[in-house]
């Protein structure tokens, strides 16, 4: 789970800092999961495999974007087309259409989506969704399920969970609405066909280490 990649402003805070991996770190990243054999699958890829047993590669792995900040295509795209690596970006689809300058265009993100790049709902405004009003459930996922689907052309199938929250209300709005699964900021490597509404990641940030990373993959 990434989220900013791009150089860090020297006045960035310890937020952004603690979210931000730089482009120089981000390819080396890269250079040393290429090295180690992995290769990059779709969660379209993990469901198949866990709900009918279809093959994956001997190390796959998912590389996941949220918010979609326009950094992305501009470091990481290029970064991942040299491995041989694909994406999934969770975008916030009302600062695309306000065509905020800290996010990507629509126009970026189905480039990147005809690149094989896969582009799912991260909610309308980062709005937290557990312990809401249906109402607000309804219009921050439902809402940008169809923006992704108008401008991509085919209807999502994963959310990930604005701040990582989530209840079971949500659970089974997304479930009502033909989602496969979603994605939240938990710690966590083994999935099963029960918890594909509630994937866990790895967060990647400022501080994460090639040999931070490699513990987190049992490479040592």
């Amino acid at each position: 789970m990434y989220h900013y990649i791009e150089p860090l402003s020297d006045d960035a805070d310890n937020i952004r800092r603690g979210l931000t991996v730089e482009p120089g770190v981000f390819r080396q990243q890269l250079a040393y999961l290429h090295a180690k054999d992995y290769t990059a699958i779709s969660l379209y890829d993990l469901t198949y495999f866990l709900a009918v047993g279809s093959d994956l590669p001997e190390k796959p792995i998912i590389f996941c974007f949220d918010d979609g900040y326009v950094g992305l295509y501009e470091y990481a795209l290029p970064s991942m087309e040299a491995f041989g690596y694909t994406g999934t970006v969770f975008v916030l689809t009302q600062l695309m259409d306000e065509a905020h300058p800290s996010y990507l265009t629509w126009d970026m993100a189905h480039s990147m989506y005809d690149k094989g790049w896969k582009i799912e709902p991260h909610s309308k405004m980062h709005v937290q969704l557990s312990d809401r009003p249906f109402e607000v459930v309804q219009y921050q996922v439902l809402g940008s399920m169809q923006t992704v689907e108008a401008h991509i052309g085919i209807q999502p199938r994963y959310f990930s969970y604005p701040s990582g929250a989530y209840d079971q209300q949500v659970i089974d709005y997304l479930k009502a609405l033909g989602f496969w699964g979603a994605v939240t900021t938990e710690y966590g490597m083994e999935h099963t066909i029960q918890s594909v509404y509630t994937l866990s990641r790895i967060r990647m940030s400022n501080y994460t280490t090639i040999e931070l990373l490699s513990k987190y993959l049992d490479e040592q």
